[in-house]
This record gives structure tokens, sequence and C-alpha cells, in this order.
């Protein structure tokens, strides 16, 4: 779903929805990160 919204917002040069999508971006990286935000997974 965030990549769909992404790719729309980016289309339509929606520069907010596109900085919010990538904001909830990184809040899955970090779940999936076990939530330590300085771990780097490649």
């Amino acid at each position: 779903r965030i990549l769909r919204d992404l790719l729309a917002a980016g289309s339509k040069r929606d520069i907010e929805k596109m900085l919010e999508l990538a904001q909830d971006i990184e809040k899955l990286a970090m779940v999936a990160r076990g939530g330590n935000p300085d771990q780097n997974s490649g």
C-alpha cells in the first residue's frame, strides 16, 4: 500500500504526502530491525 501511494504522490508531485509515506517506511524498517534505529541492515 505504501509504495503504491508513494508512486501516486510522486506522479502528482505531492511532496508532503511523499514525506509522510517516507516516514511510514522508516517506522516499518525500525520495527523490522527490532526497534533499534541505529542498526543498519545493509
